[in-house]
């Protein structure tokens, strides 16, 4: 901003005896952003992964990780040894913090740090590797892990503190004519012209910031490799260009905001793909017998599809003991979705929730027969999941319903079987109204 003011004389006889009055003030827009703080921080960590109290959800630390498994998650194997299914997940190092004094100019425009507000730096994973080990609980040995016996991540992303350092700063050079005072005198101050919402606002141009997101990615090890080509662990960074007005000037005489347009290119993960829960999510892993008296574990494979926004699901059925046997239940990906979820597994089948909204709305259930390959679709008009309606799938593939206590068919008709008969008249004797069946399982 430049300022005029001309010294105007106030005693006819003392040339030196006057005041300065205000003559003119231009504006000039912002040309660029300053980047007065340029600091680099290192972050690393090896670590083992033990499966201790310490590092247990909800218990101990979980940095750098934590583990944990679920009721839901245990089974027997075919020699009726209690398995259990356990997830692990990394955070970030230990040592994950790091502070940084920002900085800026003071009223003689002189950078100094502003050493009173320290802004904090964390470090955390780029990815979740999340990875599923099966245990033998009696024996306490790790059956088979997801990933290999080494994962590594190696990453570089940038941080702009725009909530806090995106600091507007006035630099004012007043020109003083005439006087004693004759010269041009140079001051710094902050800013905070907020816009007038009763104004119109008018860009006057544009000020590209600093790149930031994650700038560079390496991961290795993160699925096993009879895991890794079905689903396929590549990814891509993307960057999209954020932009939004910021005033910095408002001008009472035309009745004006004044901004520059902020461009600020983040670069972030797209199409990744996932097999972690959603926390306090219906998805379990129900472990069963399976070829050879091994057992197998259903895991669902979900990656964001970046043309479309839209979920695409992978169904696996791993065997952690017998690599070979690992294939996909299905030969093609599910249908895109905004969420699936795998609630109910057997040994001849798999009940899989989603959710897509496209032209309309559409809550879904598929049944994913194993022997056949093939899917059976169900959309309620309720537009409820088939387990918010009581069905349970049950082994190897019957579809009973809690609430009539009856089989039903497994086509989109859902219709109640006769099955299972029911049993003769309870006694007098036990709790009034009481019925009781039998179910075969197996």
């Amino acid at each position: 901003m430049k300022i005029s003011r001309p010294f105007h004389q106030d005693d006819p006889d003392d040339p030196n005896k006057g005041h300065y009055e205000f003559l003119s003030r231009e504006i000039k827009r912002p040309t660029e952003a300053e980047l007065v703080v340029d600091q680099t921080f290192s972050f690393a960590q090896s670590f083992p992964i033990t499966l201790d109290r310490a590092h247990l959800q909800f218990v101990g630390s979980c940095l750098p990780y934590c583990w944990r498994f679920e009721e839901k998650e245990v089974a027997f194997d075919s020699q009726a040894r209690p398995l259990a299914l356990l997830s692990v997940g990394f955070t970030g190092p230990q040592d994950n913090q790091r502070a940084v004094n920002l900085r800026k100019r003071d009223t003689f425009c002189q950078l100094i740090e502003q050493q009173f507000n320290p802004r904090p730096v964390f470090s955390e994973f780029v990815l979740d590797h999340t990875f599923w080990a099966l245990i033998d609980v009696e024996r306490g040995e790790v059956l088979g892990v997801t990933a290999l016996s080494r994962l590594s991540e190696s990453s570089e992303g940038s941080r702009f503190f725009e909530e806090a350092a995106l600091v507007l700063q006035v630099h004012s050079k007043t020109t003083k004519i005439g006087g004693l005072e004759v010269g041009i005198s140079e001051s710094c101050g902050d800013a905070f012209p907020g816009g007038n919402p009763n104004y119109v606002t008018v860009e006057t141009g544009t000020i590209n910031l600093p790149k930031e997101g994650i700038l560079s990615l390496a991961v290795s090890g993160r699925f096993r490799a009879d895991i890794d080509p079905l689903v396929s662990s590549d990814f891509a960074l993307s960057t999209t260009d954020f932009q939004r007005p910021f005033v910095y000037y408002v001008d009472n005489d035309t009745q004006r905001n004044l901004a520059i347009q902020l461009s600020t290119p983040i670069s972030h993960l797209v199409s990744f793909p996932s097999d972690t829960p959603l926390p306090g999510a219906s998805q379990t892993h129900i472990i069963r017998p399976s070829r050879g008296g091994s057992p197998e574990v259903p895991l669902l494979f979900t990656r964001n599809n970046p043309a479309s926004g839209l979920e695409e699901g992978t169904l696996l059925r791993w065997s952690p003991q017998s690599p070979s046997d690992t294939a996909l239940a299905l030969p093609d990906k599910l249908p895109p979705a905004d969420i699936y979820e795998l609630s109910f597994t057997t040994s001849g089948a798999a009940l899989l929730e989603g959710e897509a909204f496209l032209d309309d709305f559409e809550r879904f259930t598929f049944l994913v027969d194993f022997a056949q390959k093939i899917t059976q679709k169900f959309i309620n008009t309720d537009q409820l999941f088939l387990r918010q309606e009581g069905y349970l799938l049950l082994d190897p593939k019957f579809l009973y319903n809690v609430n009539d206590l009856r089989f039903h068919t497994l086509d989109p008709s859902l219709r109640a079987t006769a099955l299972p008969r029911r049993l003769a008249t309870t006694p007098e004797n036990f709790f009034p109204g009481s019925v009781y069946h039998v179910v075969r399982l197996h």
